[in-house]
């Protein structure tokens, strides 16, 4: 009850602040995973918590079912333990282990790192047992139920990882050609997520596979007409390429942990080819071809990947032979109006 006190002065003092100065607070010095914990323990701040949170990471809160919440409060944890494991890794056991999509049983035996694993299988638990807590009395009703909230649940899964991610991810330079390591860790911390929920529920294993696959698809006609949408506008163009960056991550890390096959992969990446076939897109577009092939498809010897990988190699050759005919096509280059922007693009 003490603690409860403490924490009224301050409170009151910042709800005597100006709405439009205390929103400005919030947005520009508080997390996500600090929203999250102001909207449970603060009945003062609530609403503002909410607004900050659908209009940073569009995160809609109100229609969302108890389990959609409970899985999003889980995944918002995961981000956070995935900062704690990419930070924290320093030996190449552990960093690989951090780094894999598929869970492994040759996980470091180094004690802070099990327990941050401890953490992570937790909150799989807590989402696996939101998902399967609702009996009902006609098996085939719980059947389609439980298909139901699994389909929920990588829909949540996938917003978290693409357009979540992209508002608070690190930005990295063209020339880089692997994603900054907190990037790679929270991708395969959201396929570890997936692939634990197929091994948790085997008769609907491959509702995870279709309904992850419909989601990217989907995203890429949405990031189509929002490309049109955006071409003068600097800031929107570098949120949604940092949101395809983050798709990426992710097809890659699922593509390891064996949730999307190559077929898969190879249409996401040919729509996204078409998306990126402007000009000054295309280092864009290379960046993103080097980082998936490096980054993710070659990283695991074991899994058969040489025609895919094959395949994303020329299309970076080709990436690299249109440059150098429009180069020479023009001696006296006339840019797009944003293109001094996106060759200097902090892409992620």
């Amino acid at each position: 009850m003490h603690s409860v006190q403490l924490s009224d002065q301050p409170s009151c003092a910042l709800m005597g602040l100006p709405n439009e100065l205390l929103l400005y607070i919030l947005k520009e010095f508080l997390g996500l995973g600090d929203l999250w914990r102001l909207l449970q323990v603060s009945r003062a701040f609530r609403y503002f918590a909410v607004h900050t949170i659908h209009r940073r990471w569009k995160i809609e809160l109100s229609p969302e079912t108890t389990m959609k919440v409970q899985c999003r409060a889980a995944l918002i944890a995961l981000e956070a333990l995935s900062c704690q494991l990419s930070s924290q890794t320093t030996s190449k056991v552990t960093k690989s282990f951090a780094y894999s999509p598929a869970p492994s049983n040759s996980a470091p035996k180094d004690k802070m790192f099990v327990n941050l694993m401890r953490r992570e299988e937790r909150l799989h638990q807590r989402i696996i047992s939101g998902i399967s807590s609702y009996k009902h009395k006609y098996v085939l009703i719980e059947d389609i139920d439980i298909r139901n909230r699994i389909r929920s649940a990588v829909d949540v899964v996938f917003h978290h990882g693409v357009f979540v991610a992209a508002v608070s991810r690190s930005p990295i330079r063209l020339a880089c050609t692997h994603a900054s390591s907190s990037n790679r860790a929270q991708a395969a911390m959201m396929v570890r997520l997936l692939t634990r929920l197929d091994g948790a529920f085997h008769a609907c294993c491959r509702e995870i596979t279709f309904t992850l696959a419909d989601n990217i698809k989907a995203f890429l006609e949405y990031t189509g007409y929002k490309l049109l949408a955006i071409q003068d506008k600097a800031k929107g163009l570098l949120v949604t390429l940092h949101t395809i960056s983050a798709c990426f991550d992710l097809m890659g890390a699922a593509f390891i942990g064996k949730i999307l096959n190559e077929n898969h992969i190879e249409c996401a990446v040919q729509r996204t080819c078409e998306l990126l076939s402007d000009p000054y897109l295309r280092p864009v577009k290379r960046a993103l071809l080097v980082d998936l092939l490096e980054g993710w498809l070659t990283i695991k010897r074991g899994l058969v990947a040489s025609e895919l990988c094959r395949w994303v190699r020329m299309e970076i050759e080709r990436c690299d032979h249109q440059e150098q005919r429009h180069q020479l096509q023009q001696r006296l280059p006339i840019s797009p109006p944003l293109s001094d922007i996106l060759t200097r693009l902090p892409l992620a």
